[in-house]
């Protein structure tokens, strides 16, 4: 566990080699409340190989977009079209091969 600046241990597993954020400090504030935790860079959630399910809810103006975005994207699968108007929900899934 890591330790910020007030002794207490984080969540990640880390000890603080002081490493600062942005907007944040390593002092304990004297009656403010601030803690002044440091932590490490954020990192994005890898996926690896697998790709990233996804739907699409409405496909009116925006979500006609959404669908066909989604459906170009290489490490995207789009599996599904929800709309209230059936029939529109089913042509764009059919344009773009998921379920409706």
């Amino acid at each position: 566990m890591a330790t910020l600046s007030n002794g207490s241990p984080d969540d990640l597993g880390r000890k603080n080699a002081g490493h600062k954020v942005a907007g944040t400090s390593t002092k304990t504030g004297a009656g403010n409340g601030s803690i002044g935790a440091t932590a490490g860079p954020k990192r994005p959630r890898a996926l690896g190989s697998r790709k990233l399910r996804v739907g699409v809810i409405g496909v009116g103006r925006m979500g006609r977009h959404h669908a066909r975005v989604y459906a170009q994207m290489a490490d995207v699968e789009l599996v599904g079209i929800v709309d209230a108007n059936l029939d529109r929900a089913g042509d764009v899934a059919e344009q773009w091969g998921c379920r409706a």
